[in-house]
Order: C-alpha cells, then sequence, then structure tokens
C-alpha cells in the first residue's frame, strides 16, 4: 500500500478501537447480571473448588500463581452446577476433570475454566466479570479488518470495521459474562487462517496450525460452534482453485479437528438423543422464524420498531447489493496489493458463512429445540462484510450509487446509535439488581422471601446485602402437581408470619401462575407491590391456619 493510505488506514483503525472501546466500557454495568452471567461465576467456582478437593483432599491446593479462593463472606450462593453431585474428586484427578469438562448445562467448559484465574485477579463485581468479554469483543475489531481486506479490499474491510465496532449485537455480547465474545474472536481467527493458509503465501503450515487451534478452542468454548467444521470444509470447496493447491494440508487439518472433537461428539449424542418434546427450554421456531430473529439481531438487537425495520432493510439492502455486484461483474473491490480484482468467490463465501451455521442449527433444532441468536454471534462478521461489500460496489458505480451507499450506511448508523443509547440506559435483562436494593430497605428479619423458581434465587443473592430466610420453590412448570406444591408451601411458610414473594420469567416456569396464586390464596396481599424488568416483588401476610 502507499504510504499515506497505510497511515489513514492505521488511523482510522485506531479510532475504530476506541470507539469500539468506549461504546463497550461506558455502559458495561448498566444492565444487572442475568441467571446465565451468575452461572459464570457459579460455574467457575465449582469447577476449582472440585479440583481444589481432588488435588488438596479438601484443603486448598496450589493450581498456580494466582489465589483461587474468595473470603467466605464474599463467596456469593450458588446452587450446585447441574450433573456436580456425580463427581466424585476421591476418583482422582483426570476422571474427575473429564466428568468436570463434560458437565450438562456448561456449553463449553473453556471459558469457565479460564475465568476462575480471572476471577482471582480482577474479583467477581460486575464490571470485573464482564471486562473479560469486552477485550475478546475488542479483538473482533482488527480481526475483521485484517479478513475483509484480505477478502474484499481495504475499502470494503474499513467499512465493515465500522459496523462490528458499532453494532448494537456485538456491544451487547461484548458486555456478558458469557462465552460469546470469545467464540466471536476464535471463530474470526479460524477463518482468517484458513485464508491465509490456502493462500500459501509464506508459513502455510502456521496458519493451519492456527486454524486447528482456533477451531478446537472454539468448540471447547462452545458446544455448537461444531457448526465450523463444515463451513470451513465448505469454504475450502468455494475457494477451490486455492484449496487445489493444498489439498494434503487441507485434509490433515480436518482430520486433526476430528480428533479433539469426539470427546465432545459422544456429549452431543447424549443431549440430542433424548426424548423428542423433552422441555429444552427453547421455543420451537421454523426457518423463517429462525431467520427473521437472527437478522433482526444482527441489526437493531433489542430496539423496537420503526428503527430496527429501517437497519435492517438498509443492511439487507446493502448485501444484497453486493451479491448482485459480484454476480454481474465478477468484482467487488480492488486489491492494492495486486492491483487485480477480488471474484464472486469472496461474497459467495462471506453469504455461506452467514447462513449455514443458521441452517445447521435449524436441522439440529429439528428434534429438540436449541434455537437462540446468541449462538451463531460468530457468524455476524461475515454480514457485516458482506454489507460492506455491497456499499463498496454501490460507491463504484459512480456519485448516485455512492449517495445511494452513504444514505443507507447513514440509516444504518444512526439506527444502530439509538439501539445502543437504549441498550445503555434502559432495562432490558431481568433488573435484580433493583429488586434486591428494593427489598434492602423493606425487608424485616424473620420475613421469608419466596422464589417461585431456586434458580433465580442466587441472583437474587448476588446483589441483597446480609442475611435473610429465603426459599426456592421448584419449578411447577417441570410437572409439579398442585397438592404437591401446596404441602411444599404449608411447610416452608409455616412460622413467618410476613412473606415476600420474587417472580421472574414467571411464564417460563410457572405459566399457570400455582405460586402466586396459592399465596393469594392463602395469605392477605399487601399494598407493598413492585414491578422491574422482568422482575415482579409481591408483599403477603400469612393468615393463621
Amino acid at each position: 500500500m502507499p504510504i499515506m493510505f497505510k497511515r489513514y488506514t492505521l488511523l482510522t483503525l485506531t479510532a475504530l478501537m476506541l470507539l469500539a472501546f468506549g461504546l463497550r466500557v461506558l455502559s458495561l454495568d448498566a444492565q444487572s447480571m442475568w441467571r446465565d452471567e451468575i452461572d459464570t461465576l457459579c460455574f467457575a467456582l465449582d469447577f476449582w473448588g472440585a479440583l481444589e478437593r481432588t488435588v488438596g483432599t479438601g484443603q486448598e491446593a496450589d493450581l498456580g500463581s494466582v489465589e483461587l479462593s474468595l473470603p467466605s463472606r464474599e463467596h456469593p450462593h450458588c446452587q450446585p452446577a447441574p450433573g456436580l453431585s456425580q463427581v466424585d474428586p476421591s476418583d482422582g484427578l483426570w476422571p474427575t476433570l473429564r466428568a468436570l469438562l463434560t458437565l450438562p448445562g456448561w456449553n463449553g467448559p473453556l471459558y469457565t475454566v479460564a475465568m476462575r484465574p480471572w476471577i482471582g485477579l480482577t474479583g467477581h463485581s460486575p464490571f470485573a466479570l464482564r471486562y473479560s468479554s469486552l477485550c475478546l469483543g475488542l479483538l473482533a475489531v482488527p480481526l475483521t479488518y485484517v479478513l475483509g481486506r484480505r477478502l474484499l479490499g481495504a475499502s470494503a474491510g474499513l467499512v465493515g470495521v465500522t459496523l462490528v465496532a458499532v453494532s448494537p449485537h456485538l456491544v451487547w455480547y461484548s458486555q456478558e459474562a458469557k462465552m460469546y465474545a470469545l467464540i466471536l474472536a476464535l471463530g474470526l481467527l479460524a477463518v482468517y487462517g484458513l485464508r491465509r493458509a490456502l493462500e500459501g503465501d509464506g508459513g502455510g503450515a502456521r496458519w493451519w496450525i492456527v486454524v486447528v487451534a482456533a477451531t478446537t478452542l472454539a468448540l471447547y468454548s462452545h458446544i455448537l460452534t461444531a457448526l465450523l467444521i463444515p463451513l470451513e470444509v465448505v469454504l475450502c470447496l468455494v475457494w477451490w482453485p486455492r484449496t487445489r493447491r493444498h489439498w494434503r494440508a487441507a485434509l490433515a487439518a480436518l482430520a486433526c479437528l476430528t480428533l479433539p472433537y469426539v470427546p465432545l461428539l459422544a456429549w452431543q449424542v447424549r443431549s440430542w438423543l433424548r426424548p423428542a418434546g423433552q422441555a429444552t427450554l427453547f421455543a420451537a421456531r421454523g426457518l423463517g422464524g429462525m431467520l427473521r430473529t437472527t437478522f433482526n439481531g444482527w441489526a437493531g438487537n433489542f430496539v423496537g420498531e420503526p428503527w430496527a425495520t429501517a437497519i435492517l432493510v438498509g443492511l439487507v439492502s446493502l448485501a444484497l447489493c453486493g451479491l448482485a455486484w459480484a454476480w454481474l461483474s465478477g468484482e467487488v473491490g480492488s486489491t492494492n496489493r495486486t492491483r487485480g480484482t477480488k471474484s464472486w468467490r469472496e461474497p459467495l463465501a462471506l453469504f455461506l458463512w452467514a447462513t449455514l451455521p443458521l441452517l445447521g442449527l435449524w436441522l439440529i433444532s429439528a428434534r429438540q429445540p436449541l434455537f437462540t441468536n446468541r449462538y451463531l454471534v460468530w457468524a455476524a462478521p461475515a454480514f457485516y462484510l458482506l454489507v460492506a461489500a455491497g456499499a463498496v460496489a454501490l460507491a463504484r458505480l459512480g456519485s448516485g450509487g455512492a449517495l445511494v451507499a452513504g444514505g443507507l450506511l447513514t440509516v444504518v448508523l444512526v439506527g444502530d446509535g439509538r439501539a445502543l443509547l437504549h441498550q445503555a440506559t434502559q432495562p432490558i435483562k431481568p433488573d435484580f439488581r433493583a429488586a434486591a436494593a428494593y427489598l434492602n430497605e423493606r425487608h424485616r428479619p424473620g420475613d421469608l422471601v419466596v422464589f417461585h423458581l431456586s434458580y433465580m434465587q442466587h441472583n437474587f443473592d448476588f446483589y441483597f446485602e446480609g442475611d435473610y430466610a429465603g426459599w426456592g420453590a421448584p419449578a411447577p412448570a417441570g410437572g409439579m402437581s398442585e397438592s404437591d406444591l401446596d404441602f411444599l408451601m404449608r411447610t416452608h411458610t409455616s412460622g413467618h408470619e410476613t412473606v415476600w414473594l420474587v417472580l421472574s420469567e414467571a411464564e417460563m416456569w410457572d405459566p399457570q401462575g400455582l405460586v402466586k396464586a396459592w399465596l393469594d390464596a392463602h395469605a392477605k396481599a399487601l399494598p407493598e407491590e413492585q414491578v422491574f424488568k422482568h422482575v415482579s416483588v409481591y408483599h403477603y401476610r400469612m393468615r393463621d391456619g
């Protein structure tokens, strides 16, 4: 590249990195921690705690230079991780480690394992827990640029990285203490490494190692990133003129990917072979619904009409322009390295990257619903780069095309700004922080706090200050009869004059409202009733008998 263009690009990327950092850090603690994030904290403590018991025979074990234990007063209340009771530390280190790495409900152990040393270094405040995701989410910015420049040219790379930097969807998952920012970075790295390996322009073996390592780490970060493997096979076919020169190395890399996947495959097969219709807590959706949810998420995320539609229309219009231009002209952008043109294969590869994982998840969900759009966060950059290809293609048509491209991008960026403001200022996740603060002021010694699901209690405990008497009812949605619930409610409310009921996501866990109905029938509702985002607090005085 000319030296001035390199300097301009470096300054632009630096500005975009700073913008991406600011958008993520300034509202990092805006949302209350939700149950999946508390799971990250609890599972990390459970994992290392079990290893400490195995290695240290009940005493603190030296598992590194980072202090892994928390003072008891700072240790959050956690339910045992699913399946943890079946792990026997007396079996020895390796059997215990193998059992821990395949516990149900973790989706992928790598992020959980890595979070424990992070907690030891930074603490477990919401800001500290989420900051790890912020750092990982920022990696998507330079990775998107280098991949976009290689596939589409520098101009499209800069447009694509701008969309990634300000994407409400990617900002959101860079602010969540879960593995989604990690699999976003690993997915980008795996595809970039694959492209570099197929180009074979020096260090070919090194890039095949990058492909295998990044894909394997992604597999163990979230189980459904196994869809990366068939995607990489398809990309090799799309880029066949390049693959033909390296087919032996490509087959060797694929073979290397199957070995670390075998343990996970056994785990997945057991999950998929559950009786059809068994509850998975995911709503059943057709392919059309999954497409709408995914692309609406990549556009406006949580913003409602009309801006979400405007953003989506702008993005899809540009993406279609990119595909049409590639199909009609066989080129989408100039490359400064070769002064040639990029072929139609590059937009096709991006289109397949954006859609094939969704189709794969649809097929997986045909037996048991497993779809949520956050599982496909690592495919979002492909969509944004396809949009960038469309913007550059339109701009090359002349001043009219540039005006249309600029107008559509303006709509998208203004809409993104509105969506980001909404995410930063409006409660979206269940607001246990506000509910706990409300009860901190009103709870009195001897009051019982009832949760319609015990799983919600550790969310509340994370924010509640001090001690209290609490009980989490088994979820009636699990098939509990009214007589069984009556027995449990009578037993646990006995001896308490005052009861607080905390409800969250009741439509999922107690769709018939049995817990609240029991209290309405057996206690007097007091006027202190407060509704927060996805969390409601009710106050009752028990009746005699």
